[in-house]
C-alpha cells in the first residue's frame, strides 16, 4: 500500500509531498534567513488544488500490473492463433513484455515539491543543482509589493542524468498552462494543462512501456466526460473506464 501511494505521487509530480532538501545560495545568508523567518512561509499560503487522490490510486494500480506475454493472454481468453510458417520480414516487433527497467528506477521517489525547492529564493531567476553540479531545476519569479516572491513563468526540472523531468509554467505560485512529465528513460509520463492550479482539458498518463494507461478530460479540476484506463499490456480496465461527472464515474 505504501509503495502504491509513492508511485502514484511520482506519476503526478505536482502532487508530491516530501521534505525539501535543496536550498539556493541565497538562503545561506544569515540576514536573509532571518528576514524569511519573520514572514509566513509561501508553502502555507495555499492548499494545492491540483490533487486527484482517487485517480492517483487507480494509476498506481495500473502501473503495478505486470505485462503478460501475448500467448498467455490468448490462453486466458480462450483464443488460439496458429503460428505462421514463416514470419514475413515486414512483421512489426512484438511489444516488450517486461518493463524497460523497474519503475522505481525511472522516477524520483524522494522528490520534494516545487514550492519547497524555491521557498528560500529571492531572485528573479532561480536555479538548483544536483550534488554533482548538474542542473536540477530552473524557474522565474516576480517580486510583489510586500517583498514576497511568486513563481511566474516557465518551470523546468531535470533528472540527475540530465534527462528532462518536467516542463510547465506557473502564475502566482499556481500551476498554469501546459505541463509535461517524463520518466528517467525519456519516455513520456503525463501531459495536461492547468488553469490557476486546477486541471483542465485533455490529460494523458503513460506507463514506462509507452501504453497510455489513462486518458480523459477535466473541467474545473475534476474528471468529466469519457475516461479510458488500460492495463500495462494495453487491455482496457473496465472497472475504471467510463463516463465521469464531477470526478465520479456515473456510467460505464
Amino acid at each position: 500500500m505504501k509503495r502504491t501511494k509513492i508511485l502514484a505521487a511520482v506519476v503526478l509530480v505536482a502532487l508530491a509531498a516530501f521534505a525539501a532538501r535543496y536550498f539556493t545560495s541565497n538562503s545561506r545568508d544569515p540576514a536573509l534567513a532571518a528576514k524569511l523567518a519573520a514572514r509566513p512561509s509561501r508553502l502555507n499560503v495555499r492548499e494545492s488544488r491540483s490533487s486527484d487522490d482517487e485517480l492517483n490510486s487507480m494509476l498506481a494500480e495500473l502501473l503495478r500490473t505486470p505485462v503478460e506475454p501475448r500467448d498467455a493472454l490468448a490462453e486466458l481468453e480462450g483464443v488460439t492463433e496458429p503460428a505462421p510458417e514463416e514470419a514475413p520480414a515486414e512483421t512489426p516487433a512484438e511489444t516488450p513484455t517486461e518493463l524497460p527497467s523497474e519503475i522505481e528506477d525511472l522516477v524520483l521517489l524522494d522528490r520534494e515539491p516545487n514550492l519547497s525547492r524555491v521557498a528560500h529564493a529571492e531572485t528573479e531567476l532561480v536555479r538548483g543543482e544536483w550534488p554533482d553540479g548538474a542542473r536540477k531545476f530552473e524557474a522565474r519569479q516576480t517580486r510583489l509589493e510586500d517583498g514576497s516572491w511568486q513563481l511566474n513563468g516557465e518551470w523546468r526540472a531535470w533528472y540527475p542524468s540530465g534527462v528532462l523531468e518536467e516542463l510547465g509554467g506557473y502564475r502566482h505560485d499556481l500551476e498554469h498552462g501546459e505541463w509535461s512529465w517524463w520518466y528517467a528513460n525519456g519516455e513520456p509520463m503525463a501531459k495536461g494543462a492547468f488553469k490557476d492550479g486546477q486541471r483542465i482539458g485533455a490529460w494523458t498518463f503513460w506507463h514506462p512501456n509507452g501504453v497510455a494507461i489513462g486518458e480523459g478530460s477535466y473541467e474545473h479540476g475534476t474528471r468529466s466526460g469519457r475516461w479510458t484506463f488500460r492495463l500495462a499490456n494495453g487491455e482496457p480496465h473496465r472497472d475504471y473506464s467510463g463516463v465521469y461527472d464531477g470526478g465520479y464515474r456515473v456510467a460505464r
